[in-house]
């Protein structure tokens, strides 16, 4: 069953989760605000997917439903309450005061630390050089974290890839509607 709205949803949230690597990862364009921005999107558009899944199948909420409730049965503990939270995360983000993070300054090797999104404009990327034997040269970067869960990039990845295997999981095994009851007729021809 073709379902290219879906498909096009989480490709957006893969697309915001890029956004929030990049913003995490970046010493020198990296801006609080931005980082909170792309987690809203993508939480938004990571949470719509089951939404969307469910009015392009077609398929009343009384079908899908029951298909939903099944499949989340099937996943790990840690899958469904990272689904669980990310979905708190998503309403305290929409909703209230917005998403529950903490940051950090983590020291990490010059070399890998990401030039933003002009990659190859050297100014906004480091050099360095030192003697052999020299240790590489350490900056700081922002890192962001969901308390008691982790790392906000990771943990929104690993929810991508729950969402991923939804998606993949509905095309493997779509609800159907029950075919209706019989009915019992009196008498006969």
């Amino acid at each position: 069953m073709p379902i290219p709205e879906t498909d096009r949803k989480l490709r957006e949230a893969a697309f915001f989760l890029r956004l929030l690597t990049i913003e995490e990862g970046s010493t020198v364009l990296n801006d609080h605000d931005a980082f909170g921005f792309y987690l809203s999107a993508f939480l938004s558009a990571a949470r719509s997917v089951t939404w969307v899944l469910q009015k392009e199948a077609g398929v009343g909420q009384d079908i899908y439903d029951p298909w939903y409730t099944a499949w989340e049965a099937r996943q790990s503990p840690d899958h469904r309450d990272l689904l669980t939270f990310m979905n708190k995360q998503r309403v305290a983000e929409i909703h209230k005061l917005g998403a529950t993070t903490t940051s950090a300054i983590e020291m990490v090797a010059v070399s890998t630390v990401s030039r933003g999104a002009r990659p190859n404009h050297p100014a906004y990327g480091f050099t360095w050089s030192s003697p052999p034997g020299v240790p590489e040269a350490t900056v700081g970067i922002v890192t962001y974290m969901f308390e008691q869960r982790g790392n906000v990039v990771q943990v929104c990845s690993r929810y991508l890839g729950v969402l991923v295997e939804l998606v993949r999981d509905f095309r493997d095994s779509p609800p159907r509607p029950k075919p209706p009851a019989a009915t019992a007729t009196r008498g006969g021809p």
